[in-house]
């Protein structure tokens, strides 16, 4: 049966467990990662059916119908089966055709998991791992990209001198480092004296002079300066959060920002480093980026990222299905997969009456199991709003 309410499987690096999370679109899911929402429900939803259909097939029972539909705008599958041959087999044989579409899922997510971790490995011939995170896309418009911006296939090794970067996992964790610190720069005050810009209007920093320079402030004091940006990276990297960590002759300065806007430095391999000034979620939302990178240069590099997203999507939703359908639930197979284990174990013994009583509660439990679930997941998530 198909599950209106999705949940997804995801491992995240500040827990250290897994655990079911609510999906909302354009939430704490990618809005623009629609296309593999809806071919992950329809490809999970239709082995989940075809499981059923197998199964049916195999134990006599006739399939009337297999097709698909559409409830609001997500796709789903159906498969329609002989209702009087289904209840006149056994409760076991019942099970067995009720719970192949869990153990369907099961098998689906297991595979496109096994096919995304082999990726190391088949694709080793063809490209390195362990270099950086290599630039597959760039959202046109950006302010990241650009002739002084990055380019496709450029592998981003450090962030701001002090993040290494060797995957894409490590370059959001970086991004979000970023975004909670705020240090500054050890700078000779002979360089400031030297390299700073007086802007005509007085009111301004920097003025008309911003393409290159930005307004930096001592820190601990009132004082600004407009400086060059490259020029100060190029010669000094040490950093501080107040003058007194700096040697003699050298004073604590940091690009003044708000909470968001921050100075991002980004080192690439056999490239000068990217300045970027603005919030990191923007690079975050506008750089796509793989693991891979290529051996040689006729090799595509946004495929591996529509490939590995689309097997990440597959293995979740095609888990979470299989585990919201195994319990006993109203309108999930849940329902009457527990109506036949109790008429598997407890027909001997007890009442038809009393097994019908026994496997309503379990039935309105696991339903309302489900539903406070799926209501405090989905409040967790609007409480909980991530930038990335």
């Amino acid at each position: 049966m198909f599950t209106v309410f999705s949940l997804t499987l995801q491992s995240k690096a500040e827990r250290k467990g897994e655990v079911l999370e609510a999906v909302i679109p354009g939430i704490n899911l990618p809005a623009n990662d629609l296309a593999y929402y809806l071919f992950s429900l329809l490809l999970s939803t239709s082995f989940h059916e075809f499981g059923h259909a197998v199964a049916a097939i195999k134990h006599g029972v006739k399939v009337h119908g297999f097709g698909f539909y559409v409830l609001f705008v997500i796709p789903a599958a159906f498969v329609e089966l002989a209702t009087e041959q289904m209840m006149s087999k056994s409760s076991w044989i019942r099970f067995k055709i009720i719970s192949a579409g869990v153990w369907h899922n099961i098998a689906l997510a297991t595979i496109a998991a096994f096919l995304l971790f082999s990726n190391n490995f088949l694709l080793m011939p063809m490209y390195s791992i362990g270099q950086g995170a290599v630039v597959a896309s760039l959202h046109p418009g950006s302010g990241i990209s650009g002739v002084a911006g990055l380019q496709n296939g450029d592998v981003i090794t450090n962030l701001n001198g002090d993040c290494i970067v060797t995957d894409k996992l490590s370059w959001a964790n970086c991004l979000k480092k970023i975004l909670q610190t705020d240090e500054g720069y050890c700078v000779p005050t002979q360089f400031i004296e030297e390299q700073q810009f007086h802007s005509l209007d007085s009111s301004q920093c920097c003025g008309e002079n911003s393409a290159r320079h930005l307004c930096f402030e001592q820190l601990g004091t009132k004082n600004h300066f407009c400086l060059p940006v490259r020029s100060l990276l190029n010669e000094y990297s040490e950093k501080c959060n107040s003058t007194i960590m700096c040697s003699s002759n050298k004073i604590c300065v940091k690009p003044i920002s708000n909470e968001t806007f921050k100075l991002v430095v980004i080192q690439r391999i056999n490239s000068d480093f990217v300045l970027f000034w603005g919030h990191p979620e923007e690079i975050f939302t506008s750089v796509v980026v793989i693991d891979y990178r290529p051996k040689f240069t006729f090799l595509p590099l946004i495929f591996i990222h529509f490939y590995e997203n689309q097997l990440r999507y597959i293995c979740s939703f095609s888990l979470a299905l299989a585990v919201l359908n195994a319990v006993p639930c109203l309108w999930l197979d849940g329902h009457w997969m527990i109506d036949t284990i109790i008429n598997l174990f407890l027909h001997p013994h007890v009442s038809p009456s009393k097994r019908t009583l026994v496997a309503n509660f379990l039935t309105y439990a696991g339903t309302l199991m489900v539903f406070l679930c799926a209501t405090i997941g989905v409040y967790n998530v609007l409480r909980n709003q991530v930038v990335f």
